[in-house]
């Protein structure tokens, strides 16, 4: 079974720097930002550019936590499309809980609004649809494949977040209590939510 493809959604193009700028989420490549939590050590994001991903071409986010010694752990790539009307998730691979050495792939269909392109009149975002959830051992052997129905529904509130890096202007989308992020225009995601904060973040040169 192949998933759906995201119809409606553009193949990513470069962006102009001034659109970068604008942006509540940017993903051109050479953002970094750094997040840290109370005991629960330091995540880094970096946007790596555009790679192939479930037959399409989407822009991809490599994740990883660090150690004090900045030992890598549970390096993540997360993919994104795009259309007018904001960012969305299309899916992520990661290394598989219960075994290092397989990869897990999720893959949303359709893709998950993420950052609507216009925070101020949007007060909530609606998604729904199917998460397909692929396990793939070394060998290439796929293990597990399951699909199951995705539903959420998150509000979008104007908020003063206050990080390591600084207070920014922000707009936060809560989908649950325990499950919230923060976007600043211009630099991103602020907070990650379960009190991860931002610590720096690089943009890219102009």
């Amino acid at each position: 079974m192949r998933p759906a493809r995201a119809s409606g959604f553009r193949v990513p193009a470069p962006r102009s720097a001034a659109l970068v700028d604008d942006s509540y989420f940017p993903l051109s490549p050479g953002w970094k930002w750094t997040y840290t939590a109370a005991g629960a050590g330091v995540e880094h994001r970096e946007t790596i550019g555009l790679r192939e991903f479930q037959g399409m071409t989407a822009w991809t986010v490599r994740a990883w936590q660090s150690t004090e010694t900045d030992a890598l752990e549970d390096v993540a790539l997360t993919y994104f499309v795009e259309d007018a009307s904001g960012v969305s998730l299309l899916g992520t691979t990661h290394a598989d809980a219960q075994d290092p050495t397989a990869t897990d792939t999720l893959v949303y269909a359709p893709p998950v609004r993420f950052a609507p392109a216009d925070m101020v009149g949007t007060p909530t975002i609606t998604t729904e649809g199917t998460v397909r959830l692929m396990v793939t051992a070394s060998d290439g052997t796929v293990t597990q494949d399951t699909t199951i129905p995705w539903s959420a529904v998150g509000n979008i509130l104007p908020e003063h977040v206050d990080t390591p890096a600084g207070g920014f202007d922000a707009y936060r989308i809560s989908f649950t209590a325990q499950r919230s992020i923060a976007f600043s225009k211009g630099v991103g995601i602020v907070d990650l939510g379960n009190g991860r904060l931002l610590t720096s973040v690089v943009k890219p040169p102009q």
